[in-house]
């Protein structure tokens, strides 16, 4: 039998960000229609998704470290990266600013809000589904970080060295990104430069994710199913809070993030240039009924104008030129088409 719906409740956005803040009942706008609800019990295991020592890719275990990713990236779309070349202390400092962020009262964090447009950036609540019309279970910031003339300053945390830990982090994001496309382009045997130059200049997105505990994760959901717009997605989880899970085959596998790990995945633009060979994932986040979980997800997106092909030397007569798709339609096309939400989207 169905839980009982709580009564509609009529709050604003700061109210909504402040309630689910302090654990308590959950409002209308979060609970999902029954035929969206997650699966409460998995059976599959998280220790399935690959973990690769990056260390290896500067020693002699430098072939057997690119096959592992190419592999990874065949049969997951998703896998865990350790030895990262990440700084710990750029890391250490993020954390640190997150965490006291989030200790603040909902008014203090950013008086902004969210400043919508064409390339929304600042804190708010989850994001409303057009098919399920319930928002998701966190608060978060979004910020454009790259080129730095998208910086929109005004929205950004008011403290400044969190502003400060955001620009350290965001490069190493940069640093890091930019070199798993280098790996996957020599994969999938094409130059190494390849896929870096074939996205065009990064237009990177932080998305700073916090999931209070919710009372009834059966009803609602952290982050609803989708996959990734860009190139590749590194997403450092900040606690050993389970939420993420990835489908395969048809089955939800959780992810237990590695100590230090990032959890990297392959986003839709890489399958388009890879000409389908790559796979981008359909995953999600459920919620916990007794702990918080933060993450912080680092996006290598595109300029919107950006026309994204196939690479010629991966079309062959059994596998034909996907289409070619403009950045900002590709976009556009998952927010209007309410029945291509939670669907893979180069379908």
């Amino acid at each position: 039998m169905a839980p009982a719906m709580p009564p509609a409740e009529k709050l604003s956005e700061s109210d909504l960000v402040e309630k689910i803040s302090k654990g308590g009942g959950i409002p209308e706008k979060f609970i999902l229609p029954k035929e969206h609800r997650p699966e409460v019990q998995l059976t599959r295991s998280s220790d399935e998704i690959p973990v690769i020592d990056m260390a290896g890719l500067d020693d002699q275990r430098r072939e057997k470290t690119l096959a592992q990713i190419h592999k990874a990236c065949l049969e997951w779309g998703f896998f865990q990266v350790i030895n990262h070349g990440v700084d710990e202390t750029v890391m250490e400092y993020m954390k640190e600013q997150v965490e006291t962020f989030l200790s603040l009262p909902v008014h203090e964090r950013a008086p902004g809000g969210i400043r919508k447009g064409v390339t929304s950036q600042g804190y708010g609540t989850g994001y409303v589904k057009p098919d399920t019309g319930a928002r998701d279970w966190r608060d978060y910031f979004l910020l454009r970080t790259y080129p730095e003339s998208m910086r929109d300053y005004e929205t950004w945390p008011n403290r400044q060295s969190f502003r400060d830990a955001i620009s350290k982090y965001t490069l190493e994001m940069k640093k890091l990104g930019e070199r798993l496309l280098e790996c996957l382009s020599i994969n999938l045997g094409l130059s190494p430069n390849y896929l870096k130059e074939a996205l065009g200049e990064l237009h990177q997105d932080l998305l700073i994710n916090h999931y209070p505990p919710c009372p009834d994760p059966s009803v609602a959901i952290g982050a609803n199913k989708h996959t990734d717009l860009g190139g590749v997605t590194c997403l450092w989880q900040l606690d050993d809070v389970v939420g993420l899970q990835v489908l395969k085959d048809g089955e939800w596998y959780p992810v237990t993030p590695a100590p230090g790990a990032y959890i990297i995945n392959v986003a839709d633009m890489v399958e388009l240039a890879s000409n389908g060979i790559y796979k981008s994932i359909q995953h999600r986040a459920v919620v916990n009924p007794a702990k918080r979980r933060i993450s912080i997800a680092a996006f290598y997106d595109l300029h919107p104008d950006a026309v994204v092909k196939p690479a010629p030397e991966l079309v062959k007569a059994d596998r034909p030129a996907l289409p070619s798709v403009r950045f900002c339609d590709h976009a556009m096309k998952l927010a209007i088409e309410t029945d291509k939400v939670g669907m893979k989207v180069l379908d």
